[in-house]
């Protein structure tokens, strides 16, 4: 893995074709940052901070965190591949909401968050197990600071900010939406919906996508996490069955994130010529994120029996971002 630092324990993942990475790699890179003081570091794997769609896997030690901070006019989403966190969301006053648990220990346990626009968020790790949390917005994204002062410690108090944690974990806020997962509006045969403001996600929730997947003659099926066509941050949890034809494409103003959460399959990087330029094999234990960026040619091939991913782009949706390669031209 090519890694440049660009600044105290934040480092941007290089490659020409599609910057991705497997969990070995993670794990290694944990263990390479054992002895640093700063208990967040960051995997970058978009460009540089002004494109449209940045992706970040955090890596957070035990007792790390992050800040609350509130993004100006977008929604962030916060997928957990390892590990578990504890997510706060306060009001503007920087009085405790809501409290929500992430975790891979069971289907029932959410692992997926997706943050509004205009909400303080943050994020502690309380485990002697390093967590590793994806982190998706987008690169237009203002981070507001104006009324940090509502909160009771100041960015460099770090021990404070522990025990304010370790307080907010042991407070009970009574029965919350995270104690009733949701049951997402299914809008057509193979299209699901969610109507909440915070959006979690377990994998109990994703067999009804799954289900409807297996049983469409497309062979595929969604769960849009977006509200709207018009959403800057536009994600989906797609369950892909084996077989399934999806055309070799290339986006023109848009870049694409893939996570994959079961299954297996490979993407492809063509060369005009049709030629193989560059391959991925992607599973949930080996390479488990790929980045496409814009004007990459690409496919994805299904070779499990049934495959779900996480995808975020960019948005307003439009059909004219894409452009298909037509099999035989």
């Amino acid at each position: 893995m090519n890694l440049t630092k660009i600044g105290d324990n934040s480092f941007r993942v290089n490659h020409s074709v599609c910057p991705s990475i497997s969990k070995q790699q993670l794990f290694q890179f944990s263990e390479n940052c054992e002895g640093t003081e700063n208990k967040v570091s960051t995997l970058n794997f978009h460009q540089n901070a002004g494109v449209d769609l940045l992706d970040s896997i955090l890596c957070v030690k035990k007792g790390g965190f992050l800040y609350p901070v509130k993004q100006v006019g977008f929604s962030t989403s916060l997928t957990l591949i390892d590990g578990a966190a504890s997510v706060f969301i306060f009001n503007d006053f920087g009085k405790l909401d809501s409290h929500y648990s992430l975790s891979r220990e069971s289907p029932s346990c959410s692992f997926y968050i997706r943050i509004p626009q205009n909400t303080w968020f943050a994020v502690y790790q309380p485990y002697l197990k390093p967590a590793f949390i994806k982190v998706t917005g987008v690169g237009a994204a203002r981070v507001c600071s104006n009324g940090f002062n509502h909160f009771p410690f100041s960015p460099t108090d770090q021990s404070d900010w522990i025990d304010y944690f370790n307080g907010l974990c042991d407070r009970k806020l009574g029965e919350s939406e995270e104690f009733y997962p949701e049951v997402f509006e299914q809008v057509s045969d193979v299209v699901f919906m969610s109507t909440r403001r915070i959006v979690t996600v377990n994998f109990d929730q994703l067999d009804k996508v799954c289900i409807a997947a297996s049983s469409s003659p497309s062979m595929r099926a969604r769960l849009c996490c977006h509200s709207n066509l018009q959403d800057k941050l536009q994600e989906m949890f797609i369950a892909l069955r084996r077989d399934v034809e999806i055309e070799e494409s290339v986006h023109i103003r848009k870049d694409e994130s893939l996570t994959v959460l079961k299954g297996t399959g490979s993407y492809i990087f063509p060369n005009e010529d049709r030629t193989v330029r560059h391959d991925i094999q992607l599973s949930v234990d080996a390479t488990f994120y790929a980045r496409i960026n814009r004007y990459v040619p690409h496919k994805i091939l299904v070779t499990s029996d049934l495959m779900l991913i996480h995808e975020a782009t960019t948005g307003p949706f439009s059909k004219d971002d894409t452009v298909y390669r037509i099999e035989g031209a």
